[in-house]
């Protein structure tokens, strides 16, 4: 702490923020140690990662009273980088059309109906992503993989929340099951129910790579399902050059200026 109150004083706030995201790998539930994040990020002026850490902190201590009085402030007029982008969950369940023929006879324990990112990459660096998945459920193999399941992020690098959590019961029936910061635990799913999360993941501070910002991403799903629609979002900074490169059959960007100078770069591909 006081090696990072010392780099802070100094000026060398993206020093100070690797020497806390440091600590945090060690003690990530230390609720001081979050403020001083969220102080960090809010003289930097980036206002929605302040706000971030301080929600943090608050879910860690529900007793900092003060703190989430000046959250609910914050959040009044701040919208998450996000939301622009984000889709329609109901939306896209309801033009499903369907597993793809061979999920039978292939015996795909799960069928993606979306795999959307949604990155939006800073000037020192860092990312704040978006994850949006909707998956149905076509055998019991993937009903399990569902029973505790953890939003994919590095420990100790990044903080990662679920959003929000919807099952849509093959029988009609829908459910919002419990969150617990980046794990949810969804029981006795049936083939033919419908998951949808969403979640968010954000860098703590600079890699040892600098300001380097890179980005790898796979249209296929880890996990080997067939996938229906595969989207991906990149949201750039002004002021510096990126430059993409397709290989093994991704499709070109299209890519639209936004406001501020920031670009928006998207990627898709529909199985």
């Amino acid at each position: 702490a006081l090696l990072a109150d010392f780099l802070a004083a100094g000026g060398a706030s993206e020093a100070a923020l690797q020497t806390w995201a440091d600590w945090l790998a060690l003690c990530p539930e230390d609720d001081a140690a979050l403020l001083a994040v969220a102080r960090l990020h809010g003289l930097r002026g980036d206002r929605e990662r302040q706000l971030e850490a301080l929600r943090a902190a608050v879910e860690f201590n529900p007793n900092l009273a003060d703190e989430q009085r000046y959250l609910d402030w914050l959040q009044a007029d701040q919208q998450p980088f996000y939301l622009a982008f984000a889709l329609d969950g109901a939306a896209v369940v309801a033009a499903d059309q369907g597993p793809p023929p061979d999920a039978g006879p292939s015996q795909d324990p799960l069928h993606h109906l979306l795999r959307h990112r949604v990155i939006k990459a800073f000037a020192n660096g860092t990312t704040s992503e978006y994850v949006h998945q909707i998956t149905r459920v076509l055998r019991e193999e993937g009903a399990q993989r569902f029973a505790n399941w953890r939003l994919p992020h590095w420990s100790g690098t990044q903080r990662a929340r679920l959003l929000s959590c919807t099952v849509r019961r093959a029988d009609g029936g829908v459910e919002h099951p419990r969150l617990d910061g980046a794990w949810v635990a969804i029981r006795s799913l049936q083939p033919g129910d419908i998951v949808e999360l969403a979640g968010r993941v954000d860098d703590l501070a600079p890699s040892f790579f600098g300001t380097y910002f890179g980005l790898e991403h796979d249209f296929t799903s880890p996990d080997g399902a067939p996938v229906a629609r595969a989207l991906l979002t990149v949201v750039t900074t002004p002021g510096r050059d990126y430059r993409w490169q397709a290989r093994g059959g991704a499709p070109e960007p299209v890519i639209a200026p936004l406001a501020g100078g920031e670009q928006r770069y998207d990627w898709e591909m529909n199985g």
